[in-house]
């Protein structure tokens, strides 16, 4: 029984991130990005709806990776000009305010926040996952500065937010777990 719960998490782990892999690889045979977002799309919508029909949980960033591969896909099949020009303007920054608005989602409405954890303190949990909110939306304008077509311009934009972010993220919570 134990080991079947554990098997479950780490396979829930390893999947999540299929579909960003499935966008990553399908750009490198193809060199289109419409091919890569419905690809990567498709994965994304796949795995988001069978997660939540097995009732399990979504890290919060990837459901954002899950959210710009589907937004970047129904933009491109249904030609949603506006949806299409905020890729084209934010760059790699599109997949930081995907996470934004799931962070304002989750804090707003969620009993484990932005965060994304138990604990009896809600108050806490939120005041904390306001902090990892204002640091998100922070990073979009960060990513928007620094936005292009480089490997500096990706590291800036790209790597260096969600590094940040992500350290954040486990600080916070490891914060929360030590409270009394």
């Amino acid at each position: 029984m134990i080991f079947s719960t554990i098997a479950k998490l780490y396979v829930a782990k390893i999947i999540q991130f299929f579909p960003i892999v499935l966008f990553v690889y399908t750009y490198r045979i193809t060199h289109t990005w419409e091919t890569a977002f419905f690809i990567g799309g498709a994965g994304a919508l796949l795995q988001t709806t069978t997660f939540l029909a097995l009732k399990w949980q979504l890290e919060r960033l990837l459901l954002a990776v899950n959210l710009f591969l589907v937004g970047g896909a129904a933009g491109m099949l249904f030609k949603i000009g506006w949806l299409l020009d905020l890729y084209d303007e934010l760059m790699q920054g599109t997949l930081l305010m995907w996470y934004a608005v799931i962070g304002l989602i989750t804090t707003l409405c969620a009993p484990t926040g932005f965060l994304g954890i138990e604990h009896p303190n809600k108050q806490l949990i939120k005041q904390y996952s306001w902090y990892l909110l204002g640091a998100t939306v922070f990073f979009v304008g960060w990513s928007y500065y620094f936005r292009g077509e480089t490997i500096i311009a990706f590291m800036l934009s790209g790597g260096l937010p969600f590094g940040c972010l992500i350290a954040l993220h486990k600080y916070l919570v490891r914060k929360v777990i030590t409270s009394k």
